[in-house]
């Protein structure tokens, strides 16, 4: 398919099997939970395919990747908003270095900081407020290029995870050869996570 522009993306059945190679999160209200989206993209040598899972008001997000939000209705104005204290007040978003597309119902955050984990946004649509999203920053280890966990290429998100960031590991062998800190740890009984000697992992939650 070389030369072919490509682009855009579809709601695709629960198959099991998934890998998101792309760091970029996408959430809607018209998927249902297990359902995924599937987005292909023109990437280093080609064209790739990335799925996204999805699971409603369940929104892992990729540090440092682009978030895209899309508003939980349609109308004929949306302000965005974001709430930094778990929803108990709302602030309107203008467009900048952080965020686009903020009176649209779509709503871009580019280079998601893990400081933001926790942070809820909705959209305001018509003047009613929409359905809040709270933001989680999750990495799952692929192991597509070594054991190494200093080696980005083995994270979903292409970015190694750090102390704002819930881990998943599910399978393979994973090794630090450093200190590390995250936010939280899922070790499934089928993967083996190994500290080497005078190194540290530090679980923060």
């Amino acid at each position: 398919i070389d030369g072919v522009n490509i682009s855009g993306e579809m709601v695709v059945p629960n198959t099991g099997d998934w890998q998101t190679y792309q760091n970029v999160s996408v959430t809607t209200p018209a998927l249902t939970a297990g359902q995924h989206i599937m987005k292909i993209y023109e990437g280093t040598g080609g064209y790739n395919i990335n799925y996204v899972t999805f699971t409603l008001n369940n929104w892992q997000a990729c540090l440092g990747g682009n978030s895209i939000l899309l508003a939980s209705s349609t109308g004929t104005t949306y302000q965005w908003q974001v709430s930094t204290n778990n929803g108990s007040s709302y602030s309107n978003i203008s467009n900048g270095a952080s965020y686009t597309g903020v009176t649209t119902d779509t709503l871009t955050i580019f280079n998601t900081p893990g400081a933001n984990y926790g942070y809820y946004y909705r959209c305001v649509i018509n003047g009613t407020n929409g359905t809040a999203y709270p933001m989680k920053i999750t990495d799952t280890w692929i192991g597509a290029v070594s054991n190494a966990w200093e080696t980005a290429g083995n994270w979903s998100c292409n970015a190694l995870p750090d102390s704002y960031t819930d881990v998943v590991i599910s399978t393979g062998t994973p090794a630090i050869s450093s200190t590390v800190s995250i936010r939280s740890l899922q070790l499934s009984a089928a993967a083996h996570l190994t500290v080497n000697t005078n190194k540290q992992l530090n679980i923060l939650h």
